[in-house]
């Protein structure tokens, strides 16, 4: 009886071994992965020509677009979010992209676990909003896939962009506005400081409070003008309790967000503070609550849905090529309300 002679199939690890890569490097050459350099693309391919390797149809699918870009944000408690979100997706969807949001809850290891499973699922690009996670953190992952980062003030940054508001500014603006009330007791409330961290976009509206009171001679200008609060709901409303206690009215605050704006004027009127007589207080993102009568808040516009409109493209620039990074700012608006 004649026994025919079958060959062998090529597998993918036997390219690898050919090659002298691992599985996964030949995996990103054949489904033209973002970063695959020139000199790896050249090997994986030689061994897949010599050994005759066809790769089946599942990868074959990878090798193009999945038309899906991961979004990670910290947590849904900013209602400067919406916008930012809104625009992203309507502008992605323009290109045929679809978004996918995962959230970080504020946690290092659930976002770079967040982060991680997105690649794994083969998204071509992630945007990350307000991320805790380290500089060298980002550039690792910015290197495996296109990424625009929002609310990361690194201009340095080489592998991925950046896109913010001009928080700086938007300080200058907001406590200008406090000098011109005449009121010498001007403080400003923001979160704790992140060690790791010097580029922090609290950091950069301290550093446009500070610089402003400088400049308008207010000669006591010193860090504790600065009352730090917790991001724990039931803890700010008693540190915000605390500061107050502490102040001789008038006073003008200056608020990190109106998540902390709106809490304290909600303690102003429990104490029969008259707003823009008693306290003058100025938030920031502009929320849409602040626009509400019984909430009529000041505050520091930082376009949203421009800078959702910047990330979104930027992005898509990257997905298509681009690997020189951008490093855009936005420029702010005060909203000022009066009382009625």
């Amino acid at each position: 009886m004649q026994i025919e002679k079958t060959m062998k199939k090529v597998t993918i690890k036997d390219v690898a071994k050919d090659a002298e890569v691992s599985v996964a490097a030949v995996s990103k050459v054949i489904r033209s992965a973002y970063g695959v350099s020139p000199s790896l693309k050249e090997k994986v391919e030689k061994s897949i020509k010599k050994l005759g390797y066809r790769p089946n149809t599942s990868a074959r699918g990878m090798r193009g677009r999945t038309f899906t870009v991961g979004v990670l944000i910290v947590n849904l408690g900013n209602a400067y979010l919406p916008k930012l979100l809104e625009k992203i997706n309507a502008t992605l969807s323009i290109s045929g992209y679809k978004m996918l949001i995962g959230l970080g809850q504020s946690e290092l290891s659930i976002e770079s676990s967040l982060i991680e499973s997105m690649m794994d699922s083969n998204v071509d690009g992630l945007i990350l909003i307000a991320p805790r996670l380290s500089d060298s953190a980002l550039e690792k992952y910015a290197k495996q896939i296109p990424m625009a980062v929002v609310g990361h003030i690194e201009n340095t940054a080489t592998s991925f962009d950046t896109i913010n508001g001009d928080d700086f500014l938007g300080a200058e603006l907001a406590t200008q506005a406090l000098v011109e009330t005449g009121i010498k007791n001007i403080k400003m409330i923001s979160q704790p400081l992140r060690e790791f961290n010097k580029v922090d976009l609290n950091q950069e509206r301290e550093r446009g409070f500070l610089h402003t009171l400088t400049k308008a001679n207010h000669n006591d200008v010193a860090e504790d003008r600065i009352f730090r609060v917790s991001n724990n709901e039931d803890e700010l409303k008693k540190e915000l309790a605390l500061f107050l206690d502490e102040q001789t009215l008038p006073c003008a605050i200056f608020c990190w967000s109106d998540i902390h704006a709106i809490p304290l004027l909600d303690e102003c009127i429990k104490r029969q503070l008259t707003p823009q007589k008693d306290v003058f207080i100025i938030g920031y993102d502009n929320t849409p609550l602040a626009s509400y009568a019984m909430v009529n808040l000041s505050s520091i516009d930082q376009q949203a849905e421009q800078q959702g409109e910047l990330a979104a493209n930027a992005l898509l620039e990257r997905i298509k090529g681009r690997n020189t990074a951008k490093h855009l700012l936005v420029e702010p608006s005060l909203i000022s309300r009066k009382s009625h």
